[in-house]
């Protein structure tokens, strides 16, 4: 037998069914034996060590005063080891910056009073300066990193056996633990963990092109071991957690056509352009019991290439039925624009996901919003539902 066709005849049936059992096998076992890295090579951190609180108080601000009319919630549920009871929780993503953030985005998202914010990255092309000021917001956050943001550094015209990655590893400082990226944040008053998917990701399934960057990075060979680092991350938070999965790009199997969540419009031929890895840990976790109410990523933007004319718009919500997950892509870009009639008054996109108590999503909007120059609040100037629990 040729040995080159055995081995690719045994890729494929590796990349079929078993997948999904070697890759949780892996993950248990890395869990158990990996110490996180020396600080040139980035290891995962294993074992939830992220508790997250918000800054200055050690409790979620809850939906205390919050300035958002129909979110506040009179459900029953009581909070898990407590006899107090929860309001429906508010989750504020934001899309891909691409150099738009301000200090009136951090204050429509202030005032927004979100239980948990969460970033999907691009940023700016290792706009380090950006990302400081991303770091300094004071709500609760989880940040994964994009591909611009590591637009020189994992530039795959660059020569030599090693990458340059000052640009990616000063971003990393800047943002410590709330970068989620191939590790956790550990959540224990919502009762949920953020885990971080691969980050810098480009899409598409070509992982040789950046094979340079990622095993310098993070020590990965493949989409295999990028996929069980996020199952070991996932195993190693609180069983009772449900699981929130955060990527830059997200998962295959949303679709193939140019306007599904991330399907591949900028090309003549259509295709899934997802993350290979990020579906295969979101199928093993699953397998294994856990409960993912919510994935969130971004770098398929809304709005589609001319070469998925004369579809102009992408699906940016995806409910599997069958596993209950609630796939969101909130790449509405740009994420700043003028406001109609007055040029001096912008306006700021936000994708907001309203979950009830039981933490299952109820309700997913993106909305643009804009302050009132008399008293610095801000209004609600225009809404599009993508999701509402009640109407399906």
């Amino acid at each position: 037998v040729d040995p080159k066709k055995k081995k690719k005849n045994g890729n494929r049936l590796s990349r079929s069914m078993g997948r999904g059992l070697r890759i949780i096998l892996s993950a248990q076992l890395r869990a158990t034996t990996t110490t996180r890295g020396s600080a040139a090579l980035r290891r995962p951190r294993l074992g939830g060590v992220s508790v997250a609180r918000s800054r200055g108080t050690e409790e979620s601000p809850r939906s205390l005063g919050r300035r958002w009319s129909g979110l506040g919630g009179s459900s029953e549920a009581l909070e898990r080891g407590t006899n107090k009871t929860l309001p429906d929780m508010l989750i504020a993503c934001v899309g891909d910056v691409h150099g738009l953030w301000n200090r009136e985005s951090e204050e429509a998202l202030s005032w927004l009073q979100p239980d948990l914010s969460l970033f999907v990255g691009d940023f700016g092309e290792e706009d380090v300066e950006l990302v400081a000021e991303v770091a300094r917001v004071p709500e609760r956050k989880a940040v994964i990193l994009g591909n611009h943001d590591a637009w020189y550094s994992a530039s795959p015209t660059r020569r030599g056996n090693s990458v340059a990655l000052d640009g990616v590893e000063e971003q990393l400082d800047i943002l410590g633990d709330e970068h989620v990226g191939l590790s956790a944040k550990t959540l224990p008053d919502l009762g949920l963990s953020v885990v971080g998917c691969r980050p810098f990701s480009k899409g598409g399934g070509d992982w040789k092109r950046f094979s340079k960057f990622y095993r310098q990075l993070y020590g990965l060979r493949n989409f295999d071991d990028s996929a069980t680092q996020i199952v070991g991350n996932s195993f190693a938070e609180p069983e009772h957690h449900r699981l929130i999965f955060l990527g830059h790009n997200g998962p295959t199997g949303l679709g193939s056509s140019a306007d599904s969540p991330c399907g591949l419009d900028f090309r003549p031929e259509e295709g899934d352009f997802g993350d290979r890895d990020m579906e295969d840990a979101i199928r093993a976790v699953l397998e294994k019991g856990r409960r993912v109410p919510l994935a969130v990523f971004g770098h398929m933007h809304e709005r589609l290439h001319r070469f998925a004319l004369p579809r102009t718009s992408r699906r940016m919500f995806h409910l599997d039925k069958s596993s209950g997950v609630a796939y969101v892509n909130c790449a509405v870009v740009p994420r700043i624009r003028e406001a109609e009639g007055d040029p001096k008054a912008t306006q700021h996109n936000f994708v907001l996901v309203t979950m009830t108590a039981a933490l299952e999503v109820e309700r997913v909007e993106s909305v643009w919003l804009q302050k009132n120059q008399g008293d610095g609040s801000f209004e609600r100037v225009e809404t599009t539902e993508w999701y509402n629990r009640e109407s399906g």
